[in-house]
C-alpha cells in the first residue's frame, strides 16, 4: 500500500491550504500460469492395493496472490500396456480409463477400480492443472505413469 499525500494552495489573501492523504493498494493481476512440481510422475502400486487407496500425489503452484487451482485427469489420454508392453484396450467388462479418480483440491489420485496385473500391468495419463480465478483459460498437463506390481 502507499499513501500519497495532496496539498493544495491558493493565492489570496491570507492564503489558504489544505492537506489530505490518499491510500493506494495495487492488486495483483492474475496473469501467471500454474505449473507443476514434476512433469512426470512416476508411481509403483500393488494389484491388491483396495478399492480408494492413495496411489500419487501431484503438486502444482501458481505465484499470482489469488490463485484457486483445481485438478482433473484428462479422461482422453489413458494409454495402458500389459507385462509384454503391448497395448490394452478399454473394454466394458474391465475399464481401466475409470481406475482413477484425483482430488481436484488436493491433487491426491485414488484408485476407483480393483487392478489385475495379468490385465493391465502399466497405466499411464495425463493430469491436468487451472487456476480458476484466472482470466484465460490456459491450463497446464503433467504426466503420470503407474506400474502395477
Amino acid at each position: 500500500m502507499f499513501i500519497l499525500q495532496i496539498k493544495a494552495e491558493d493565492r489570496g489573501v491570507p492564503r489558504r491550504s489544505a492537506t489530505t492523504f490518499v491510500n493506494i493498494t495495487l492488486s495483483d493481476v492474475n496473469n501467471r500460469l500454474p505449473q507443476f512440481s514434476n512433469q512426470l510422475y512416476i508411481q509403483y502400486m500393488n494389484e491388491d492395493d483396495p478399492v480408494g487407496s492413495k496411489v500419487l500425489q501431484v503438486n502444482a503452484y501458481d505465484l499470482d496472490e489469488d490463485s484457486e487451482l483445481r485438478f482433473s485427469i484428462d479422461s482422453s489420454s489413458y494409454e495402458a500396456k500389459d507385462s509384454f508392453n503391448r497395448p490394452v484396450t478399454s473394454t466394458s467388462d474391465y475399464n481401466f480409463k475409470n481406475g482413477f479418480s484425483i482430488n481436484e483440491k488436493s491433487g491426491e489420485i485414488v484408485t476407483r477400480l480393483p487392478f489385475n496385473r495379468e490385465v493391465v500391468a502399466f497405466i499411464s495419463f495425463h493430469i491436468v492443472v487451472v487456476d480458476i480465478n484466472s482470466d484465460s483459460s490456459e491450463l497446464q498437463e503433467s504426466s503420470a505413469r503407474v506400474k502395477l506390481i
